[in-house]
């Protein structure tokens, strides 16, 4: 049995009196039945942005990612899902709903492993975030959430 938590709280001010607080809690657990890995990860993700031209602005995701994984000599083999709930405000929220499928074969001695997978994700846009990509970004918006739909 294994588990995991993880609490982080990060808080973020500008010189335009924007402000971006954060705060995420994560935690995964798994049980080994028979050979087969059960795995359950679960992630609550809040920020308030403060502007100040603008009413405070938070938003909220949960992430709930069960996997069943598999392992045997020469393969890999992981099945799940990933559910996001997206709290934009009171008014709106959002759910998606993707696939987690993954699989490895080990064709030779680890030197040559081809792998498929399938999957989706949501990925939270913060201020924070947005400005180690780009220092020079307008503070003065509230950047929204981005989805990648089916990845493979």
């Amino acid at each position: 049995m294994r588990y995991e938590g993880d609490l982080l709280f990060r808080n973020l001010t500008d010189l335009y009196n924007t402000e971006e607080s954060n705060v995420r809690f994560s935690a995964s657990g798994g049980k080994y039945i028979g050979k087969e890995l059960l795995l359950v990860n679960i992630e609550v993700d809040h920020y308030i942005n403060s502007f100040d031209t603008s009413p405070d602005v938070s938003n909220t995701i949960i992430k709930l990612n069960p996997i069943v994984s598999s392992n045997g000599k020469q393969y890999r083999f992981d099945v799940g899902l990933n559910a996001f709930t997206d709290m934009v405000s009171r008014n709106i929220t959002r759910y998606y709903f993707y696939p987690h499928v993954y699989f490895s074969y080990n064709v030779f001695n680890e030197y040559f492993i081809p792998y498929a997978s399938l999957s989706g994700n949501l990925y939270k846009n913060g201020i924070y975030s947005l400005t180690r990509e780009n220092p020079f970004l307008n503070t003065r918006y509230m950047p929204q959430n981005s989805y990648t739909g089916f990845v493979s």
